[in-house]
């Protein structure tokens, strides 16, 4: 009897498929435009996605993961002004998307007009970055104007006194989640 013994090669194919990159993330740094000092907690929302994050105590922020495509990218912070840009998410990169937001300004010049006894019209200024209402609390004193937003200017008309009681109109005049000014 002859035995044969076959030596048969165990041939492994090893088939590795290359994942192709779908998503990409974006990352920045938040940062207040007047002092350049950091903006922590400041939230920024990625429109199209379901992601929101909060920038770190550095003002740093990282949103991973993201389809590439285009998006709109919003930060806000309290007592700052909300900045929406655009960005193109590249598959398998990292885009950079810094802010610069800007503190929030309202205010009114002058702060007190007397106006005495006869009918005429006083004017306010109002400076400010954001969009306001304004509103007064006597009949006998109207404004042009009840709302804005940027810089403007409000003339105030008042109608004569005609008694000798000495009376007063409080203009009010308020932006975003501010106090009154």
């Amino acid at each position: 009897h002859i035995i044969l013994i076959l030596f048969i090669p165990l041939l492994t194919i090893v088939c590795t498929k290359t994942k192709t990159e779908t998503t990409g993330n974006i990352e920045g740094k938040i940062i207040d435009k007047i002092n350049a000092q950091p903006i922590p907690a400041a939230e920024v929302k990625i429109s199209g996605s379901n992601q929101t994050v909060f920038s770190g105590a550095d003002g740093s922020y990282k949103c991973r993961s993201l389809e590439a495509k285009e998006y709109q990218i919003t930060v806000s912070k309290q007592n700052y002004v909300q900045e929406t840009k655009p960005i193109s998410v590249i598959a398998g990169q990292t885009v950079n998307l810094d802010f610069a937001l800007a503190p929030i300004s309202l205010a009114i010049t002058p702060t007190n007009q007397n106006v005495g006894d006869t009918a005429g019209t006083t004017q306010f200024t109002i400076t400010s970055n954001i969009s306001w209402t304004a509103t007064i609390d006597q009949s006998w004193c109207t404004m042009d104007k009840t709302s804005g937003t940027g810089n403007d200017i409000i003339t105030a008309t008042n109608q004569a006194n005609t008694t000798c009681s000495e009376r007063k109109a409080t203009l009010t005049v308020t932006g975003n989640a501010l106090a009154p000014e």
